[in-house]
């Protein structure tokens, strides 16, 4: 029965806090609890932020084996599709 009430106190404490609570042993963090709706925020901004590093990636990737391998546009024309693909796209939302 001491078990169950150091959990429903745990819990307690892990929904109300901000924070996750820290369960500790021998002086050492030994279990975090926190609250699931907290953690599922988290972990989802977690995994968004490394799609969108992944992507960023991927884009370098792409523009160093362009080029390696001489896929290259002179400045002002890559400006210029630029500055057309985002006019279509303010165009378009």
């Amino acid at each position: 029965m001491a078990d169950f009430l150091v959990v429903v106190h745990v819990e307690l404490n892990a929904n109300a806090a901000v924070q996750p609570v820290y369960l500790t042993k021998n002086g050492s963090a030994s279990l975090v609890v926190m609250d699931a709706e907290a953690y599922d925020e988290q972990t989802s901004a977690l995994t968004a932020i490394q799609e969108r590093e992944e992507r960023i990636q991927r884009a370098v990737t792409r523009g160093y084996d362009g080029l390696v391998n001489g896929r290259v546009r002179p400045w002002k024309q890559a400006k210029a599709d630029a500055d057309r693909i985002r006019a279509a796209r303010h165009e378009i939302g």
